[in-house]
């Protein structure tokens, strides 16, 4: 197997010449690449530090979104249960106040219905009344026809000032006027 500095077919004097060939080698370029072999070294070992540095940074900085993430995740729980919580107590009271507003409806409109009742029956009461005296005032006419025993000229104004008094008409007194005339010339002719 060939050296590594020497050149095929040369032999021994190659050895020679390429082991002088180092040494020139070594004083020309030795202490630059001494020195280019150490700044390399420096630059692995900072690249190396500044490797392990970020790869820590990046541990403590995914450690710390972990966190916040965690803490954010928390934190908008309790919000949304909060809200929820609002939001129940929300409709409990509005469902409460619906069953308030019902109930007042209900009250209100069976006090409207009472009043009714009372104003009809009170209404009633009146036309009864009404009707009592219409029929007392009727059975009295009547009973004046048949003592008085009117003819039948009387009994017709009678009916006829009984209707103007149930219709509640203004020449009802006109009308008696006349029928009193009437009465009168029917008494001085029967006399």
């Amino acid at each position: 197997m060939a050296k590594k500095n020497e050149v095929p077919g040369m032999g021994a004097e190659s050895d020679a010449a390429g082991g002088s060939m180092g040494q020139i080698r070594e004083i020309l370029f030795g202490q630059l690449e001494r020195e280019i072999h150490s700044r390399l070294q420096k630059i692995e070992q900072l690249i190396g530090r500044n490797a392990k540095d970020s790869s820590e940074q990046l541990a403590e900085a995914r450690s710390e979104l972990d966190q916040q993430l965690s803490d954010l995740a928390e934190s908008t729980s309790a919000s949304l249960d909060k809200t929820i919580e609002e939001l129940s107590t929300s409709r409990a009271d509005a469902q409460r106040d619906v069953e308030e507003l019902s109930k007042e409806l209900t009250s209100s409109l069976e006090r409207v219905e009472k009043q009714f009742e009372n104003e009809l029956k009170t209404a009633r009461d009146r036309l009864q009344k009404n009707v009592d005296a219409l029929s007392g005032n009727l059975e009295r006419s009547v009973e004046q026809l048949e003592s008085a025993k009117a003819d039948r000229a009387d009994l017709g104004d009678m009916l006829i000032e009984m209707g103007m008094r149930l219709k509640g008409d203004a020449t009802l007194e006109a009308i008696k006027a006349q029928v009193n005339k009437a009465q009168s010339a029917n008494v001085v002719k029967n006399k």
